[in-house]
């Protein structure tokens, strides 16, 4: 499994979709950064769906996460 830094990493570089591919399923395990992230990458103006709006949903999943603990 990949790491939450090397989905960092692959986002800096600008490779969304290997980003996305490494959030994913941390973000499916409930890791709040990762959700986080998955979101920013689907915000992003230059990521690869940037113009769909499909961030928020794993934004307010992220601030879900946060708040139960």
């Amino acid at each position: 499994m990949s790491s939450f830094q090397e989905g960092l990493d692959a986002y800096e570089r600008g490779n969304y979709e290997t980003a996305l591919n490494t959030f994913r399923p941390l973000a499916e395990q409930g890791e709040a950064q990762a959700q986080f992230k998955l979101g920013v990458v689907w915000e992003c103006p230059a990521g690869p769906f940037a113009e769909s709006g499909s961030g928020k949903p794993k934004f307010l999943m992220a601030s879900d996460t946060l708040c139960d603990h």
